[in-house]
Order: structure tokens, then C-alpha cells, then sequence
């Protein structure tokens, strides 16, 4: 029975092009980056390459381009670099969205059980949207940092980025000269958005971003931290120290293979991404209206803006476990949400957060397409459910 992956959300299939440019850098330029020998030098030449591609692709300085081992690793560095480096007086507050991903989350969690930030939790509205005037009270003299997530993981609600951009900045400006100018500093997680839309730092208005390779047919195991910020003195404190790699920021050996083939997908997920939001929001509607006519009672959650390639849904008719179970034995793949959560089996933090915690709208499950999703999978994917589930 040919397998149907519909979880493209929690991690993609690396592209062949993508495989083509790494295979190299296992075995033949396979030098330290650190090493002076020529070895050493083809390796850093490589990094360098990818590091100006990835600079121009988000229309930023070549300095503010850092290669990190995950995206969890590039979020943990926004958050704990800005609040260590805070100088001001009293505790930093950090400002997040109540849906954001785990990496952020829990992260911003335990700063705040170590007291060392005045954590804000923005409600979202049953769209998964922030509420803008919340964002505009949560803004004080002490905000260190605003993390809001592009696209949300779960799902797929798309946040306002520029109007909150916009917020941040005209509060900035009001401010009286402080020790610390750059604050509070604009971080989004854009990992889920950057195969769908445009990431440019400039345009978007933000001063730092996440985002990672093998959400868009790049290899797990290399996240990238982008940033506008300026280098000398940076704002970020390093969270790993050591040999003094990626400018001081992110110290421990390259991983050069990862970085050029999570460079190439981004190349290419960049190149394709206007004919690809198009080509899988058609197949997101296919999809949708399929699901619900074998499961007329299920309501999709998040009816606002959304990105092309994740649907959740609110099943009425069965429990997630049971639906995601079976679904696997016809050779269907979905996900109840976020793979680094997924084994916790806990509720999902994002519909509770939508919902206000009532336990009888948070059943839900997720559907995720990428590039290699087809109308046949569709097709043949709901033909599946309908003979299991179907009346």
C-alpha cells in the first residue's frame, strides 16, 4: 500500500537538488572550517557562499546571518541573548503571543520561573490572531523583547507582522534615550511561512528572525537566526560558548554539509514560492471540502488569513488518537500538532488558547501539504478515510 504524508508541517522531504549539493561536503571538502590548510579554507569558503546567498535572500548584512543546529536553538538564542544582555533597570519583560511554538514557550516559561523576565502571554481571538491592543498595553519602558510567530505552526493562522512591526516600532521611537536603544527588539518565528511568503527582514519590519531548512526540503539538524541587528556591540549574548564560531554567537564546529543544502532549499523554496502558494491552496480547499463531507459535523479551526499548506480541524465525530491511528493503519499520515510535542499527548496549547480552555473544542487534527503533495494524494488520501469512516 503506497504511504500518503500529509504532515509536511512537521518536517519535509529533502529535495534532490538539495542532496546533490551536500554529497560533496561528506567526503571530498570535507575540512574543518576552523583549519588554515586548504582543507579548512574550501570548507569556510562554503559557509561563507551560503552565507551571502541566505543574507540576500533576506535582505540583510552578511554579519547578520547565523548558522544555529535547529530552529529550537535559534529561538532559544533570540529570547536568552536579548534578556542576558539586558542592562536596564529592573527586570526585562518579554512580550510573546500564547500560541507560539514550544521553542519560544517554554523557553520564555523558564526565564520566568528563574525571575529573571516579567513574562506577557497576548490572547489570541478564535482565529489565532493577537489582539493589537493588548500588544499596544503589554508595551512598557522595560520591554526587552517582542516575539510574535509569522505562521503558526498548528494552525497556519498568519499574524499581521507588519502592523505589529509598525507598534513596536512607533512605541520605540516614543521612548526617552535609554541605555538600551534597540529595545524592545521584534523577533518572529518563521518557519512555517518562508516556503509561502515573503521573509524579507526590511520589508517585514523585524529585527530578528527564525527560520529552518528542513521545513522547506532542507535537512533537519541546521536552524538560521537572521537579524538586522548591529554587530559591534551585538545585542545578543551568546547561550553556547567555545571556539568563537558564527562571530562570537554561536560557538562549536559547522555543520557545512547541513548549511549548503539548507541554503539551496531555501533557494529554490524562494524561487518557487508564488507558483507553490497558488498550487497547494487549491489543494488545501480540495482537501477541506473532502474531509467535511466525510465528517460533516467537524468545523475547521482558524477561519481567518491562513497559509496554504496547513488545515486543522475540530473532529465531532471520534477521538484525535483514535482518527490518527487509524488513519496511520490505511497509510494516511496526519498530526495532531507540533512533532516536538506530539509524545507529550498533552492538549494543544494553541486551540486552548483560541478556545479558552474548553476541553470540547480542542480535538483537533492537522493536515499539512508541501512540494511533493499531489491532487492524486488528495484524492486518494480522503477515498481512504471515507471507506473507514465514511457513511
Amino acid at each position: 500500500m503506497r504511504r500518503i504524508y500529509l504532515d509536511y508541517a512537521a518536517t519535509t522531504p529533502v529535495r534532490k537538488e538539495v542532496i546533490k549539493a551536500m554529497i560533496p561536503y561528506f567526503n571530498i571538502k570535507f575540512g574543518n572550517p576552523g583549519s588554515l590548510h586548504s582543507f579548512g579554507q574550501e570548507a569556510m569558503g562554503a559557509i561563507d557562499g551560503a552565507r551571502e546567498r541566505i543574507a540576500k535572500i533576506f535582505d540583510v548584512d552578511f554579519r547578520g546571518v547565523l548558522f544555529c543546529g535547529s530552529a529550537t536553538e535559534a529561538n532559544n538564542l533570540a529570547l536568552r541573548g536579548v534578556v542576558a544582555n539586558w542592562r536596564g533597570n529592573g527586570v526585562p519583560r518579554v512580550v510573546i503571543s500564547s500560541i507560539e511554538h514550544e521553542s519560544v514557550l517554554e523557553t520564555a516559561r523558564t526565564l520566568e520561573r528563574e525571575k529573571k523576565i516579567d513574562l506577557v502571554l497576548l490572547p489570541v481571538d478564535e482565529d489565532g490572531i493577537i489582539l493589537l491592543d493588548e500588544l499596544k498595553k503589554s508595551l512598557t519602558k522595560n520591554t526587552a523583547l517582542v516575539s510574535i510567530m509569522y505562521v503558526n505552526n498548528e494552525i497556519g493562522s498568519v499574524q499581521p507582522i507588519k502592523e505589529i512591526s509598525c507598534i513596536v516600532s512607533d512605541f520605540k521611537k516614543s521612548l526617552p534615550p535609554n541605555p538600551h536603544p534597540l529595545t524592545p527588539i521584534f523577533h518572529t518565528d518563521a518557519v512555517q511561512a518562508f516556503s509561502y511568503f515573503d521573509c524579507s527582514l526590511k520589508e517585514l519590519g523585524v529585527d530578528v528572525l527564525t527560520v529552518s531548512g528542513h521545513k522547506c526540503g532542507g535537512p533537519k539538524g541546521v536552524g538560521v537566526l537572521v537579524s538586522t541587528l548591529p554587530p559591534n556591540p551585538h545585542p545578543l549574548t551568546p547561550i553556547i560558548t567555545g571556539g568563537g564560531q558564527e562571530f562570537g554567537l554561536r560557538s562549536g564546529t559547522e555543520n557545512v554539509q547541513n548549511i549548503v543544502g539548507c541554503t539551496e532549499a531555501f533557494s529554490v523554496a524562494q524561487k518557487n514560492r508564488k507558483k507553490e502558494l497558488k498550487r497547494v491552496e487549491l489543494l488545501r480547499k480540495e482537501f477541506i471540502k473532502g474531509f467535511l463531507k466525510i465528517f460533516p459535523e467537524s468545523k475547521i479551526n482558524g477561519v481567518g488569513k491562513h497559509a496554504p499548506h496547513i488545515v486543522n480541524i475540530h473532529l465531532q465525530e471520534m477521538n484525535r488518537e483514535e482518527f490518527l491511528t487509524q488513519a496511520d493503519l490505511l497509510g494516511v499520515a496526519f498530526s495532531s500538532g507540533s512533532a516536538c510535542s506530539a509524545r507529550a499527548h498533552s492538549a494543544s496549547h494553541v486551540l486552548s488558547a483560541m478556545y479558552g480552555g474548553d476541553d470540547k473544542k480542542i480535538n483537533g487534527v492537522r493536515a499539512s501539504f508541501g512540494y511533493q503533495t499531489t491532487k492524486e494524494d488528495i484524492v486518494e488520501a480522503l477515498q481512504r478515510l471515507s471507506n473507514i469512516f465514511g457513511k
